[in-house]
């Protein structure tokens, strides 16, 4: 088991605390999961199955959405709209020049993935 490296990732709510698991044979990477998680929970509900795919060679990105960490609490209700959510979900995409992704989600960020 290894510990995910951590990234920050600028959004228009702030910075998102980004939790990265990479295979554990990084040339033989294949596909990236961007893993979302729900209510809540952080990043940190795909710890054990990000280690599962890592060792299968997939990436893992899980960011911690808006509202739950200390970077990225907008005051106003409006800005936990699903458009704000799924923008935030674009900017971790764009931050690691991902053109396509896997896009998992649990719960709240089930409702985001879709």
């Amino acid at each position: 088991m290894h510990s995910p490296r951590t990234k920050s990732v600028d959004t228009r709510a702030g910075h998102l605390e980004v939790l990265v698991w990479e295979p554990a044979l990084p040339a033989e990477r294949g596909p990236t999961v961007l893993a979302l998680h729900g209510f809540p929970e952080s990043a940190w509900e795909w710890a054990p199955v990000a280690e599962i795919l890592s060792g299968q060679g997939v990436r893992v990105i899980a960011p911690t959405q808006r509202g739950y960490g200390a970077g990225a609490r907008p005051g106003e209700v409006s800005e936990y709209a699903i458009e704000h959510l799924a923008a935030d979900a674009f900017a971790v995409a764009d931050h690691f020049g991902l053109e396509r992704v896997h896009v998992a989600g649990h719960d709240w960020g089930a409702s985001v993935a879709w």
